[in-house]
Formats: structure tokens, C-alpha cells, sequence
């Protein structure tokens, strides 16, 4: 399950879940700081639903499943929205009919959840109080890798900080990965490569994206990780299979090479969406779930399903 841009706030139920809240957030002209809407928590609900229902399908077929999400838990990266968050995904949060809103991951948390930073997590990083409540949930440094083994393949994921840049530039949304961080990432790659493994790189900025889908101001795109397409050749050319991002609220999947970008999992001011990677030992088989305008359950989700070769 890839999963991202979860924007909670500093509490899951918000008062201000009414129709003026919905229409600011979806003006055109905020289309590029969506960001710092924090979520709906009935569309969260939502979400909830969906994933817990794909997951424990899978866990009834004894196939082992992973939710990756790449970055932006949060909607500034507060103490307080970090422990709304973590909270949906470990546990969940109790709504007013009694109804338990969360993915429920606890049992065997780090052995079911990859999780990536966004921009927004780091907001306040200047804050040694925040800065804290961001290792408490992400744990040390990056890059990281994690191991999941198939009835057919090793799967490696690949976790890569994408948020180093100046401080100007991360206001600006802008990211920029470490080249001893890449390089790391490359050897590892390189020292795996081989028909046995399958290999995912996992980061908050996209390395793909059509001209027709890449967040534009004033007819310049904005929101771009720096040296974005020699990083995607290194991490392509060293053994990746494919890649995972988040950060620009849309969904996109890229064939040559194989990109997959996860729209915004739970605010009513972006298009609610995830995907649903199958992994088999030649291919993925992907669907896109999108919640419509208006709606409040994924079984009405707009979706499309495929099929791609790694590349």
C-alpha cells in the first residue's frame, strides 16, 4: 500500500469540517499550499476503511503487506499533529459514533510501515521540540532499508531523505537529497542487483513527472527535488526497479522507469487517492483508488488497474 501526504493537524476531529472550509481549501489559486490545510477527518476515516479492508484481504491470503508512506504525516510538523498521526496509523481515533478511525499497525509497527519525511514534517526544524517529535516517529537517520520477503523474491525498500536543502529552498517546498546519501543508496542497490530481489527507492519528492501533471506557477514548475533526473538515471542505472514519492498531491505512475507518485491520502483540499501495488516476480499489477468530490467511502473510489513490468 503507498500511501502519502496525510496532512493531519493538531487534532483529528476539526469543528471546521463545513462546506466554507471545503470550498477555501479547493480554490485554484491555493492549488500549491495545499499543504498547510491539515486533513478531513471523515475522509481520513475513509482511507482507514479502504487500507484496512486491502490489508486484512491479503493477511487472509498469508500474503505479506507493507503500507509505505512517503512523507508530509503532518501538516507543520508539530509535536501535537505528530501524535494525531501516529496515532491514525498505529491505533486510530474514536469518532462520536463510536466508530474507531485509524490503519490499526501496531502489532509489528516497524515491520509494517515504511515511512519517509516530507517538507512539512520538517517545518519547524529549527525547533529542538519539534525536531524531537520528528525522531520520535521516523527514528534515526536516512537513508534506511528494509527487507520483506516473498514467496518469490526478496523485496528491498529503500528509504531516501529528499529534504535537505537550504532553509529558503525547504520553505519554498523545494528538496534536495545528499550525494553521500545517494551514493549510499547506489552501492546498496548495485550489491543487490540480481534476478532474486525485487528494489524500491522511496522518497517525498517525485523523480517523474509529465509535463501536463507538474505543479506550475506562473507557468514555472515549482516544488522540484534539485538534479531530479540525474538522480533518477543513478538510482535506475545502480539496480531500482522502481520508485515511490509523494509531495505534489496528484497521482502519476511513470512506465519508463517505473515511478508511482501518491496523491494526497486524507484532505478534503487535494483529491483524496492511494495506490495498491501487488508485487509479483516479473511485475507489478498497481491500482489507483481516488475518492470523488463529496464522497465519504473508497467503495465509490474512482479506480484504475494495470499492469507494468520493473524496469
Amino acid at each position: 500500500m503507498h500511501i502519502s501526504d496525510l496532512h493531519f493537524g493538531s487534532q483529528f476531529i476539526i469543528d471546521g469540517e463545513s462546506r466554507w472550509r471545503k470550498a477555501i481549501a479547493r480554490a485554484p489559486f491555493l492549488n500549491h499550499v495545499t499543504g498547510y490545510f491539515p486533513h478531513g477527518y471523515q475522509v481520513a476515516n475513509a482511507l482507514a476503511i479502504a487500507v484496512r479492508r486491502i490489508l486484512k484481504d491479503r493477511r487472509d491470503q498469508g500474503v505479506p503487506a507493507v503500507v509505505v508512506h512517503t512523507g508530509d504525516l503532518t501538516a507543520s510538523g508539530s509535536r501535537a499533529e505528530f501524535s494525531v498521526g501516529d496515532t491514525f496509523l498505529r491505533h486510530g481515533h474514536y469518532l462520536e459514533n463510536g466508530t474507531l478511525a485509524g490503519l490499526s499497525l501496531e502489532t509489528d509497527f516497524r515491520q509494517r510501515t515504511f515511512d519517509i519525511p516530507g517538507n512539512h514534517d520538517l517545518w519547524h526544524r529549527r525547533s529542538p521540540k519539534d525536531h524531537s517529535a520528528f525522531t520520535s516517529h521516523y527514528g534515526g537517520a536516512y537513508p534506511r532499508t528494509r527487507e520483506i520477503q516473498t514467496s518469490s523474491k526478496l523485496v528491498l525498500l529503500y528509504g531516501l531523505d529528499s529534504n535537505r536543502s537550504s532553509l529558503i529552498q525547504h520553505r519554498l517546498a523545494n528538496g534536495e537529497v545528499e550525494a553521500s546519501s545517494l551514493a549510499t543508496v547506489c552501492e546498496g542497490l548495485a550489491s543487490r542487483k540480481g534476478p532474486s530481489t525485487v528494489q524500491i527507492v522511496c522518497l517525498h519528492h517525485p523523480l517523474r513527472l509529465r509535463r501536463r501533471t507538474a505543479p506550475r506557477m506562473f507557468g514555472i514548475e515549482v516544488l522540484k527535488l534539485r538534479d531530479r533526473e540525474r538522480i533518477c538515471r543513478e538510482l535506475f542505472e545502480a539496480g531500482a526497479q522502481m520508485v515511490l514519492g509523494g509531495h505534489v498531491h496528484r497521482q502519476v505512475h511513470g512506465r519508463s522507469p517505473l515511478t508511482f507518485v501518491a496523491g494526497s491520502g486524507c484532505q478534503i483540499s487535494s483529491r483524496p487517492a492511494f495506490w495498491q501495488l501487488d508485487l509479483f516476480a516479473d511485475h507489478a499489477d498497481y491500482t489507483y483508488h481516488h475518492l470523488p468530490r463529496h464522497q465519504l467511502h473508497f467503495d465509490t473510489a474512482v479506480t484504475r488497474s494495470g499492469s507494468a513490468a520493473y524496469s
